[in-house]
């Protein structure tokens, strides 16, 4: 947090306000309990088969928790990257064959997040 407060050239109140934010979200986080990992049901995985064009399930926090054969064709083979590397918005915005896909990569990078 202190390189943030620096970064941003931070006064004494503002890193104060900072900080006490950190505080308050690490408390919070502390507090919840840990959320289940999401599943797909295997009607869901046959029904992304059976669709004709490329089909993904997302999870919570954008997460490719499932992808039909059109889809990872499309796209990229979530399946064969490593779990931290199973993002949408991570693959939009980190990954190079992404800024290839897309013929407006702005465009698509500014509705990722929404999703």
């Amino acid at each position: 947090m202190e390189a943030v407060a620096r970064a941003l050239q931070l006064d004494d109140t503002e890193r104060a306000h900072l900080f006490g934010l950190a505080q308050r979200t690490a408390a919070r986080a502390r507090r919840k309990r840990p959320l289940s990992p999401q599943r797909v049901r295997p009607v869901l995985y046959r029904a992304l088969d059976a669709l004709a064009v490329p089909a993904m399930v997302l999870g919570r926090r954008m997460d490719i928790l499932a992808a039909n054969r059109l889809g990872s064709a499309v796209f990229t083979d979530f399946q064969a990257r490593p779990h931290r590397e199973r993002n949408f918005a991570r693959f939009v915005f980190l990954d190079e064959a992404a800024h290839k896909l897309y013929a407006d990569w702005e465009k698509a990078a500014a509705t990722a997040w929404l999703h």
